[in-house]
Order: C-alpha cells, then structure tokens, then sequence
C-alpha cells in the first residue's frame, strides 16, 4: 500500500471517519465512506475529496486537487 493511501486513512480516521482508500483501475485513489458518516461529516469531507458517486451504503470520492484551480470534478 502506498504512503499517501496509507495517509488519507489515517487523517480520515484521526476525524473519526471509518473509510476504505483504494486503488481503481487507473491507478487513482478511490475513498469509501458511508452514507451515513458523509451525512454527518459533509463539509469537513467535501472540503478535501470530490464526490463522484453515492448510493444508500457508500459514497465514492476522489482527492480534491489544490492549488490548480480544479478544485470539481
């Protein structure tokens, strides 16, 4: 597992996030958290990752890029 995979689970953790950090099939990031926990965290979470998919389970987020102005998805 990656450094920075490793990373983003330990921040999201340290706020109380259970979340799964994985790697899709272009080699990109893919952050899992519950519905339920994105509910109650929203704006801390969207202020770092992108959501790119939600379901009633889980919601799928990418790495919010900084600093380049493509800050949505």
């Amino acid at each position: 597992m990656s450094t920075e995979t490793e990373t983003i689970r330990e921040l999201l953790a340290h706020m109380g996030i259970p979340a799964q950090v994985q790697l899709d099939s272009q080699h990109e990031r893919l952050i899992i958290i519950e519905t339920e926990q994105f509910k109650l965290r929203r704006g801390w979470i969207e202020s770092w990752f992108t959501l790119i998919d939600q379901n009633e389970q889980f919601c799928y987020f990418r790495e919010r890029l900084r600093g380049t102005g493509q800050t949505t998805a």
